[in-house]
């Protein structure tokens, strides 16, 4: 028998896949081609590429060769589609093929075949990042090669952190019968907050907009937010063409906790569909002690008086060129904690009078502050860059991935030490003008940053009121179970210095948020999205407990890390005109 070339075979092993009724699919994942650098070339099938590094899909580069690598880099992958995928009769009305890439840190410009197929994020320099959306672009069947070699080349940029094509189903298909089934799930709370002996229930409809019945089955899944299978529970569902139909189920809890419900979706033995959604019960239970060492308050005495030792010394530049702006804007460089300059911008109202005043302390990504601006019309806003920015000149700049380790062994030097007095030194800065309100004087962060806020306003009585969104540094000792990042830094740290591993969260107490709840006596908002995959929502409610002081929470079950958007700022605006109305 005469051996088969590997084209031939290729087609009959797409041939076969496709005749057990699957819909047609190829797995991207495994190698894909990669080279550092930026050229709009590269989105080009005839670039040849026989120099470019190899890695591995889903995966973050910096676990790999590309550690400690930021910037831009392209990424490439041939893929042979097989000419009988034409005939595929969803594919013959959707007229387009699609491309799942997961999730991609932090910004992505996709193409195939040097055609451009979509792009999620903004790059520098109006970045915005977008590492924890999915990303699902659509493949004009015009564009396509049938029976030949295809190129899918993703321009990724990548900020601070991790990077690149890390997680998710990375596959190529045809439409199928689930791309014309509208589905929707609904929980019996909005919020996804249950109350202690309340079932937990949720319903999921489906629409059946396919040529054809709909025979499956679902398996829901009610499982804690640590991996633990706590309830279970099988359906059969059945759909004619053009019939909706919903289905219902309720999970029992008995303890409480934060939890996720799943439901996956079956036809054939095959999962065609999966929706998870985290929700809380009886959220107001969750219990931790702060745990507070002799020294912990004679150490950060200690810590603030060498911060007040030395001369704040702000320098003004205006940049806003005396234009008819809605506000005055002027850069500030400030010498802060161990005679560090630190930097930020500040905003004015041009009318006279006295303001109430935000210090909004940035995250590692650059922002545009012109939405902040417009709806804090008659705002003074400090928007606070603490040492982490390289680009904006900080004499020390360790990046989101040295925050959470760098000196973590040791409580004088731990980075997070001067960012937390930089924010401090942020208040002395805006009460240094005779403008600010100083009744009405708040402080936001978020991330990493929410944490340093936290700290700050509980050290600081000046600050009149809190808002944090997504914080970090909330009880390390439950965080560091999940394998999530950027937690899994403190993880690796120890599994590569165990003989640190007490030192290390003997010195994290003094920098646990929970520690420092009972000395915050100004009113708190906290935002808490429940599919935060890097804030443990644990952490957050269990933070949200260990407060005295008037609080709120402002919950957003859809939501992951960071909810900053223009509906989340409107709803902290409107919660800072009511509780600062005269």
């Amino acid at each position: 028998m005469r051996s088969l070339n590997l084209k031939s075979l290729l087609i009959i092993l797409f041939f076969l896949c496709y005749q057990t009724g699957h819909p047609g699919t190829i797995n991207l994942q495994g190698i894909w081609q990669i080279r550092v650098g930026d050229s709009t070339n590269w989105a080009s099938s005839r670039t040849i590429d026989n120099s470019w590094e190899y890695i591995a899909v889903p995966e973050v580069w910096n676990l790999l060769d590309f550690k400690n690598f930021s910037g831009y880099a392209w990424y490439r992958k041939e893929v042979y589609l097989p000419a009988f995928w034409q005939e595929e009769k969803y594919l013959k009305l959707k007229k387009y093929l699609i491309l799942e890439l997961g999730v991609i840190d932090d910004v992505d410009e996709t193409y195939f075949n040097g055609h451009l197929i979509g792009k999620t994020g903004k790059f520098p320099p109006d970045f915005r990042t977008a590492w924890s959306t999915p990303r699902r672009y659509q493949i004009p069947i015009a564009i396509v090669r049938w029976g030949e070699k295809n190129v899918i080349a993703v321009r990724v940029y990548e900020k601070e952190g991790n990077g690149g094509i890390y997680k998710g189903n990375v596959q190529i298909r045809t439409p199928s019968q689930i791309d014309f089934t509208k589905i929707s799930f609904e929980f019996g709370s909005k919020k996804c907050l249950y109350n202690a002996g309340e079932p937990i229930d949720v319903k999921i409809s489906l629409q059946n907009n396919s040529f054809d019945y709909f025979y499956g089955f679902l398996d829901w899944q009610l499982k804690s937010d640590m991996g633990l299978l706590v309830d279970n529970f099988q359906q059969k569902i059945y759909i004619p063409v053009g019939k909706k139909k919903s289905v219902s189920t309720q999970f029992r809890c008995s303890r409480s906790g934060v939890y996720v419900a799943t439901a996956y979706l079956y036809k054939n033995d095959e999962l065609i569909y999966q929706h998870h959604q985290t929700i809380g019960y009886a959220v107001e239970q969750l219990i931790q002690p702060p745990v507070v060492r002799n020294d912990f308050f004679n150490f950060w005495q200690r810590t603030r008086q060498q911060l007040d030792l030395i001369p704040c010394q702000p320098i003004y530049e205006r940049i806003d060129s005396l234009q008819q702006t809605i506000k005055r804007k002027y850069e500030v460089k400030i010498l802060s904690f161990d005679n560090v300059y630190i930097n930020g911008v500040l905003t004015i109202p041009r009318k006279s009078g006295k303001f109430p005043t935000l210090i909004k302390v940035l995250n590692f990504q650059n922002e545009n502050t012109t939405f902040l601006d417009s709806l804090f019309t008659d705002w003074i806003v400090l928007y606070l860059n603490v040492r982490n920015l390289p680009e904006k000149a900080t004499e020390i700049s360790p990046g989101f991935s040295r925050y959470l380790i760098g000196n973590i062994n040791d409580k004088e030097r731990y980075i997070a030490r001067g960012a937390i007095m930089d924010c401090i030194r942020g208040v002395d800065v805006v009460l240094s003008h005779s403008w600010v309100d100083t009744s009405r004087l708040a402080i936001y962060g978020e991330s990493l940053t929410g944490g340093f806020a936290f700290i700050a306003a509980a050290l600081d009585y000046r600050i009149k009121t809190l808002i944090v969104n997504s914080p970090l540094m909330a009880a390390f000792d439950v965080a560091t179970k999940f394998a999530a990042p950027p937690y899994h830094q403190i993880v690796s740290y120890i599994v590569e210095n165990p003989h640190e591993k007490k030192n290390v969260f003997i010195n994290l107490t003094y920098f646990d948020l929970i520690n420092f709840a009972p000395k915050v006596r100004c009113p708190v908002l906290i935002n808490i999205g429940l599919q935060d995959d890097m804030c443990p929502p644990r952490t957050t409610f269990l933070l949200f407990n260990q407060l005295s002081t008037a609080k709120e929470s402002f919950i957003y079950p859809n939501e992951g890390h960071l909810i900053n958007n223009q509906k989340s700022w409107k709803n902290i605006y409107h919660w800072f005109d009511k509780k600062y109305k005269n």
